[in-house]
């Protein structure tokens, strides 16, 4: 669990840190390793602010020769062959982003994914705080991948049959 799903899931668990821990959500963002892995999220996430989403700079101090030979990390498939989100085929990971983004809120509330006061700050009859959905809709998508990846990936085969 990433530190900002961690503040998120704590804000949620602890109505007493609320009012520290959600405006710290509302302005923190995704850093990507590179401009392609930025460019990727922004076209799956075509609501994401892009002002908001940053590339980690270059490590100015280390010579080239040292940054060549890091390896980066070989990115593993989950158990029971679901594969990571940047390896799933772009129909299936837009099937899964439409059912989520298709969801009524209540339903992140009721699944204790957010407290309702988060959604609505201002109260019932306030605006709804888009950011703390998106961030609970990438949250519910991580929690439940291996689920909803094979619930999709049957849905669009059986769409293409």
């Amino acid at each position: 669990m990433s530190l900002r799903n961690a503040v998120a899931k704590l804000a949620a668990e602890k109505p007493e840190l609320r009012k520290y821990l959600v405006p710290i959500l509302r302005k923190t963002a995704m850093e990507f390793d590179t401009e392609d892995a930025l460019k990727k999220y922004l076209d799956e996430h075509p609501g994401a602010d892009k002002t908001k989403h940053t590339v980690k700079k270059d490590d100015g101090g280390k010579n080239p020769e040292e940054k060549s030979e890091k390896k980066e990390p070989e990115e593993k498939e989950p158990d029971e062959g679901i594969p990571p989100p940047g390896k799933l085929p772009k129909k299936i990971m837009d099937s899964i982003d439409d059912e989520v983004h298709e969801m009524e809120p209540s339903e992140f509330i009721e699944g204790g994914y957010v407290k309702e006061e988060d959604l609505y700050p201002d109260g019932e009859d306030g605006d709804m705080d888009t950011g703390v959905l998106e961030d609970i809709q990438q949250e519910y998508i991580k929690e439940n991948w291996n689920e909803l990846v094979k619930k999709h990936r049957k849905k669009v085969e059986d769409e293409e049959d």
